[in-house]
């Protein structure tokens, strides 16, 4: 059982400003920065068709994110009641004057329904109550009462009502119905709004304070927000690129020679997979990404200065060379900032590789975010390669 507390249905604006600690207490994070976050880690975005996409990434709209992708989503819905909606067969137990599809012999006894004239059948149904239709529904409830414009949350009301009255049953489906739902070849639209559902569910339960409504604690396991932090940086810079180059999480074996023994080790080799490889033209920048502290006190001295941690360094060196590929080859350390951190932002050069080591404060809103994620596809020299500067 997920561990749950009590939370209050806040106002868009006063839940904006709510800043939480994470990554075992020592990171703050905006919860307005964490729906940026989780918009950018979602398969959500590649989805929704450009004008769709542009509403979220031109960064109009990140005062409510919540907001946009809800306007995205009833959009989206809006349109598929006015097509018929997807009929499917649904399994149905029931107690019926008639036999319909196969008796349940042993609930029909049980439950003494022969001295009423009835049996349990179970039977398939043709319906458009099916699961996805269901979980949309609930959904669009969610939506109605996250605080968001009353515009919006009167669309989402009349939205579900509408679904009722074509005969969706007003309950949450369990993940299990979820999990055997068929999908068919032309069933890509019903697809999309499901995954916008999911999106929109994580951005209506990160709130931690007191309140009347029950809802899931975000984890605040530094790994799982590490790896939202590390998705939400591929995802924001595939947008950023914009075509002009790719992104990826390529693997890479060590350079051992063909000597015999060479190849006994390596069988014992890991492979190297680095977090973030962003290819543009011919150059390649190597990204690690860091969520908890990457600084602390020297080895003999822990009173003394602050310093990087050997590790992480030792680690993008490592990578820029492993995954060099002849190709002009620059590395970034960039770590969500955490309370105690005191390291500035610090360009340097390593063996002749151009370095960079860069901390994100969450804590800030999503314009600070897009500014420090823009600022990795700068070139070492900006002045050689203008064209890559982007606008926040």
């Amino acid at each position: 059982m997920r561990p749950t507390q009590r939370v209050s249905s806040a106002s868009a604006s006063s839940r904006a400003s709510d800043v939480f600690q994470a990554g075992e207490g020592s990171t703050s994070i905006n919860v307005r920065s964490l729906w940026f976050l989780l918009a950018y880690a979602s398969d959500v975005l590649p989805k929704l068709r450009t004008d769709e996409r542009e509403l979220i990434h031109k960064g109009e709209h990140d005062a409510d994110l919540l907001g946009a992708l809800g306007t995205v989503l009833l959009a989206r819905t809006e349109r598929r009641l006015r097509t018929m909606l997807s009929r499917g067969y649904v399994t149905q137990s029931r107690p019926l004057t008639r036999v319909r599809g196969r008796v349940d012999h042993l609930q029909t006894a049980s439950r003494q329904l022969m001295k009423s004239g009835r049996i349990q059948c179970v039977y398939a149904e043709h319906t458009v109550d099916l699961p996805r239709y269901r979980y949309l529904h609930q959904s669009l409830r969610k939506l109605s009462v996250a605080g968001v414009e009353t515009a919006l949350a009167q669309r989402a009301k009349q939205a579900a009502l509408t679904l009722e009255r074509l005969g969706v049953t007003p309950i949450e489906p369990s993940a299990q119905d979820l999990a055997r739902e068929p999908w068919g070849r032309s069933d890509a639209e019903d697809r999309d709004l499901v995954a916008l559902c999911r999106l929109i569910r994580d951005m209506c339960v990160p709130e931690h304070r007191s309140g009347s409504s029950s809802m899931p604690v975000l984890k605040r396991d530094e790994g799982a927000l590490r790896a939202l932090f590390e998705k939400a940086i591929k995802g924001y810079l595939t947008f950023a690129l914009r075509g002009r180059g790719s992104v990826h999480s390529p693997k890479e074996r060590w350079p051992l020679g063909d000597l015999p023994g060479d190849d006994i080790a390596r069988e014992f080799f890991p492979e190297q997979r680095s977090d973030v490889v962003v290819d543009i033209g011919q150059r390649r920048i190597v990204i690690e990404c860091k969520f908890g502290p990457i600084e602390g006190g020297t080895m003999f001295d822990s009173s003394g200065p602050r310093k990087l941690k050997a590790g992480y360094i030792r680690q993008l060196f490592t990578y820029c060379q492993l995954f060099a590929s002849g190709r002009e080859t620059s590395g970034v350390l960039l770590a969500a900032r955490t309370d105690s951190s005191t390291i500035p932002p610090l360009d340097f050069t390593l063996a002749g590789i151009p370095m960079k080591v860069r901390t994100v404060d969450l804590s800030q809103p999503p314009l600070t975010i897009r500014a420090a994620f823009d600022e990795v596809l700068l070139t070492p020299n900006p002045a050689a390669e203008p064209e890559m500067r982007l606008s926040a």
